[in-house]
């Protein structure tokens, strides 16, 4: 084994950043030694209760910073992984935003356009009666008309996944790859709270944080990185006769969203509920088969009231499971919600310290950045320094630690 890394976390962007570096210590005929610890279930994270929904547009209709990119990565990377699972959980799906206020129309009209020739993966925006059309639901579209007739807009190539499957696809993926150029990946399913303790296990030449909204559970990073941790509801819904469903090929973004995982399932989000603590991040993560507190039932009442209203057809589907996770959202700057990522200053560095680095803040655009960032954090770890990551991604350097 010529490098020995640790990441501790296996969501998306664990898993995204081991899948690099994978592939990166191969194209360097390198064989890499693996180390993964997480104490709870693949899926047990913000991922894992997400919709799947993927696209690079911000709510205003805005691509994301670097979102093509990004998207590109991600796309690439779950088309690997549906590769080697023997399971669907991804198919390409129409996506759909409808407009809220006369601002978000105007805000739609401008970023995206009616149909110029430029457009991202041919998005538009569309007119009521085109919206009622392509939905093929009595009641999809009603949005009430304003200037330009725009009810929202449309993707016609977006992505949905069933975030659990694929984040178990990844992990096998990651597997097949060790195996294929002769390096390893070991799962440690045991909590990390100080890296000093876990540099004393092994002798690493690099440990990697992303463990998302549980990142202040760590001894070392406590209150280094700005992030407003936000709790929230999705649910899981099936069809209660799924022989007489029709195709669905479209999804909903927005608040509430639907995503529809297939014919007869979908996932109708989310609620928010701003500043809660690492703590509650970290139990969060205990829970494995749903919740059903009243606070939960009351939650997701009122998300499939709104589901329903704008989706008719929706009224007879059966309520599934309720789920909850706890976004680690960062702080919002002038281009937008980005990331974190980067190498870590430590208080002491030497030949025998292995370095630290941080793949966190994704918030909601996780499956959009997860593959983009785990490829420039995998580069800059093998490199043992950082300058090849924007500097946006480490901006957080800038900020005094709480």
């Amino acid at each position: 084994m010529n490098a020995h890394f640790a990441i501790v976390g296996r969501g998306a962007a664990g898993l995204g950043l081991a899948y690099h570096l994978l592939r990166e210590g191969a194209k360097r005929r390198e064989r890499i030694q693996l180390d993964i610890y997480d104490a709870f279930e693949i899926g047990s994270g913000a991922t894992g209760v997400a919709a799947g929904l993927i696209h690079p547009f911000s709510p205003s209709g805005k691509v994301l910073w670097h979102g093509l990119t990004a998207h590109d990565h991600a796309e690439r990377l779950i088309q690997a992984a549906q590769a080697h699972s023997t399971e669907v959980f991804w198919r390409r799906s129409a996506l759909y935003r409808p407009a809220v206020s006369e601002k978000q129309k105007k805000q739609f009209s401008k970023h995206i356009g009616w149909g110029r020739p430029d457009r991202i993966l041919d998005a538009h925006c569309v007119s009521v009666e085109t919206t009622a059309a392509l939905c093929d639901d009595p009641g999809f579209g009603t949005v009430p008309q304003g200037e330009g007739h725009i009810s929202g807009f449309y993707v016609p190539y977006g992505n949905v996944i069933d975030t659990k499957m694929y984040l178990q696809s990844l992990w096998n993926l990651c597997h097949h790859v060790a195996d294929n150029q002769g390096s390893s990946i070991t799962l440690h399913s045991e909590r990390v709270e100080c890296l000093e303790d876990l540099e004393q296990q092994q002798a690493y030449d690099a440990i990697a944080i992303a463990t998302g909204a549980a990142i202040n559970e760590i001894k070392e990073l406590q209150g280094m990185f700005e992030l407003d941790l936000c709790q929230g509801y999705t649910v899981d819904i099936t069809a209660p006769d799924p022989k007489s469903c029709s195709d669905r090929d479209i999804s909903l973004l927005g608040n509430p969203y639907v995503a529809f995982l297939n014919d007869n399932r979908a996932i109708v989000g989310a609620t928010q509920r701003h500043g809660v603590s690492s703590y509650d991040a970290y139990n969060a993560l205990k829970v494995r088969d749903g919740v059903a507190s009243k606070h939960a039932l009351d939650a997701s009442e009122d998300l499939l009231n709104k589901a329903r209203h704008i989706l008719p057809s929706l009224q007879d589907w059966n309520v599934a499971q309720i789920r909850s996770g706890v976004r680690a959202l960062p702080t919002r700057t002038s281009i937008g919600s980005i990331p974190y990522a980067g190498k870590i200053s430590r208080d002491r560095e030497g030949k025998q310290s292995p370095s630290w680095w941080n793949v966190g803040g994704l918030g909601a655009r996780g499956l959009v950045y997860h593959a983009w960032l785990g490829s420039l954090v995998a580069f800059a770890m093998f490199q043992q320094e950082d300058s090849s990551i924007p500097m946006e991604l480490k901006r957080w350097k800038c900020v005094k630690p709480n």
